[in-house]
């Protein structure tokens, strides 16, 4: 019996599918997956090959209040990102009000939850936004929402520039010298942005994109590396692979992308396989 991280081994199967097993810069984005530090990951950066991988970097943790009801209702994460960004603010009363008491009461239990229940999940992230955006408060499925605001941000024009981002390189989250993509910035910009929900979309993708590529270019520089390899339910988002793959390729990178298996949880047990027989 050997445990297998996650996001380690959908990283895993796209060197399986594609069997060039030297090492890559392994970029893991998705909804949910265990950690190796107890929280909840979902916006994983590595570096390694099927015999070990070697975490340098994730998006910053967040508060997910109600834990798996949040995927449901994705209002929830919305105001956790509210509240981390603005504090106990009449913008963050105004929006659990939206909620009625059970907002009330969720925006109390984050007042005095602390870090509890965190993640650093770009599907909870996605799902935030999409709320923020006004596409919706429920997930009827999963990946219900991100699929609407997809939709919306490819009905937007192209030029446009990315919001606002931090990547911390010194371990804000007390891991020495992980880096940590803050993406909370972006979130004024796109609430004052007074453009119209398909732009505030398309923006939304290239910020994940152009910080991906950021993020990337700390491993090449760390590791000596310039093969990428892209993987996790996000990247079933068409907009998103394109746009990061495209940055990416522009930066001088080779980019591994899913052809065969695919980038989500189906495709896993492939990693799962090759890393439990230790590559």
């Amino acid at each position: 019996h050997r445990e297998v991280q996650h996001h380690k081994a959908h990283v895993a199967s796209l060197l399986a599918e594609k069997g060039d097993i030297s090492p890559l810069i392994g970029i893991a984005m998705d909804g949910t997956g265990y950690g190796d530090d107890g929280n909840i990951w979902g916006g994983e950066f590595f570096y390694g090959d099927l015999n070990g991988m070697e975490r340098y970097g994730h998006l910053k943790y967040l508060n997910l209040p109600g834990g798996e009801k949040a995927i449901h209702e994705p209002w929830r994460f919305t105001l956790s990102i509210l509240y981390s960004t603005y504090g106990d603010s009449t913008i963050v009363r105004n929006y659990a009000d939206r909620y009625g008491p059970k907002g009330q009461y969720l925006l109390e239990s984050i007042r005095k939850m602390g870090p509890s229940v965190l993640t650093s999940s770009c599907g909870r992230l996605f799902d935030g936004i999409s709320t923020l955006l006004d596409l919706g408060d429920i997930n009827y499925y999963d990946g219900h929402l991100p699929v609407l605001m997809q939709t919306a941000a490819l009905r937007a024009i192209r030029q446009q520039s990315n919001y606002s981002y931090q990547i911390d390189r010194s371990g804000s989250d007390s891991n020495g010298d992980m880096a940590v993509l803050n993406l909370l910035p972006m979130i004024d910009g796109i609430r004052t942005d007074r453009q119209g929900t398909e732009i505030k979309a398309y923006r939304f993708h290239l910020t994940l994109a152009e910080a991906f590529v950021e993020m990337a270019e700390i491993g090449r520089e760390r590791y000596n590396c310039s093969r990428v390899g892209l993987t996790g339910g996000v990247f079933q988002n068409t907009l998103l692979l394109d746009l990061t793959k495209t940055g990416l390729e522009r930066s001088g990178f080779d980019v591994l992308i899913h052809s065969i298996f695919p980038p989500n949880d189906s495709g896993i047990s492939l990693g799962q396989g090759v890393l439990a027989l230790g590559g």
